[in-house]
């Protein structure tokens, strides 16, 4: 009888230990669950962090291609109104190039800037979502604003050509009354 009770001491020490152990083992892996967790967070977060600055370059760059565009139009905006009254007139049909090309430009300029600010106040629990969702539009907001970039600098050839001969006929003109 006194074996049989030091066995069931024994027995319930090891139970005892056992559980203690099991309760150690479940509280390690808690920890190190949420220690994983925070980890795959921590990395969803840098990796949206990246796309939102990838984002914002190609933003910036849309916005600096615009900007380029805007200003050498401009240039030759004011060049054209500096130009001699006769000069204008030659080229009244052309003018559409200031008059409408140049103000959807600024707009594209304006609309850059707003972008470019709405996504850099994104941040990884609201932006997500929108980053998801937006993200292939803005990358081919690039490639748009190339495209309208190549086609001023084809009608700022075009029209450098047309003022050109303009002057020339101008000139041309003045000297035959002399």
């Amino acid at each position: 009888m006194e074996d049989e009770k030091l066995i069931a001491w024994i027995a319930l020490g090891i139970s005892i230990l056992s559980f203690g152990t099991s309760i150690w083992s479940a509280f390690i892996g808690h920890r190190s669950y949420n220690h994983t967790k925070s980890v795959h967070e921590t990395e969803l977060e840098l990796a949206f962090e990246k796309e939102r600055s990838e984002l914002l370059e190609i933003i910036n760059t849309s916005r600096s291609i615009l900007d380029k565009t805007r200003i050498e139009i401009g240039t030759l905006k004011a060049e054209f109104d500096s130009e001699h009254a006769k000069v204008q007139a030659l080229l009244a049909n052309y003018t559409n190039l200031f008059t409408e090309f140049l103000p959807r430009i600024e707009a594209g300029v304006t609309q850059a800037t707003m972008l470019w600010n709405e996504v850099a106040e994104w941040n990884f629990k609201t932006g997500i979502k929108a980053m998801v969702s937006h993200q292939s539009r803005y990358r081919a907001l690039i490639h748009e604003d190339q495209t309208v970039h190549e086609s001023a600098l084809y009608c700022i050839k075009v029209f450098r050509d047309k003022l050109d001969r303009a002057k020339l006929a101008v000139s041309m003109s003045k000297s035959i009354t002399f």
